[in-house]
């Protein structure tokens, strides 16, 4: 699942969607 994670904050980050880019980042490292 954290491996996961960490590709699809990167593609949410590419997105325009910035927002969830880094939440989904914070998510990942909070969970590393």
């Amino acid at each position: 699942m954290k491996v996961r994670s960490l590709p699809d904050a990167v593609n949410v980050s590419g997105t325009h969607e910035g927002d969830g880019g880094r939440s989904s980042a914070d998510n990942v490292v909070k969970e590393s």
